[in-house]
């Protein structure tokens, strides 16, 4: 086993926060920006519900890396506010200059060959996926049992 480094102080900022607030920004950006889960209110409950499962999710990390004495406030807070800009940026930049790619992008044959999808027309992926799965598997059932 290898002794652990000899410096006092750990990194700033902190690592784990910066991809905690990445996460529970881009996260929530997703969910309620390009994601649609069902009709109505519900969509908005599912959402809200997710969305804050993320960021406590966030914030129990965080603030486990400040009672462990790993990390002082300073470094926890400039770790979240820097990831969180970082996931507003990137999510901004795939959403205007990447986006309208998507399809041209799904045209090449390497894509193909990686069997990438181009599901950001689709508003509820989710549903999509599922329902196209179980109507394949009563076809292949169907054709089974002829």
């Amino acid at each position: 086993m290898n002794p652990r480094p000899l410096f006092g102080k750990y990194g700033m900022p902190s690592s784990h926060a910066q991809f905690m607030g990445w996460f529970a920004t881009y996260f929530s950006l997703f969910i309620f920006v390009k994601t649609m889960l069902s009709v109505g209110s519900l969509d908005y409950v599912w959402k809200t519900f997710c969305t804050g499962v993320a960021v406590c999710s966030s914030v129990l990390c965080c603030a486990s890396r400040i009672y462990l004495g790993y990390h002082s406030m300073a470094q926890v807070l400039y770790g979240v506010v820097l990831g969180a800009g970082v996931a507003v940026l990137w999510f901004t930049v795939v959403q205007v200059f990447c986006e309208p790619y998507f399809s041209q992008i799904y045209q090449w044959k390497i894509s193909e060959l990686l069997l990438l999808k181009d599901m950001s027309r689709i508003p509820n992926y989710m549903w999509f996926e599922y329902t196209s799965v179980r109507q394949e598997t009563k076809k292949r059932l169907r054709r089974k049992s002829s």
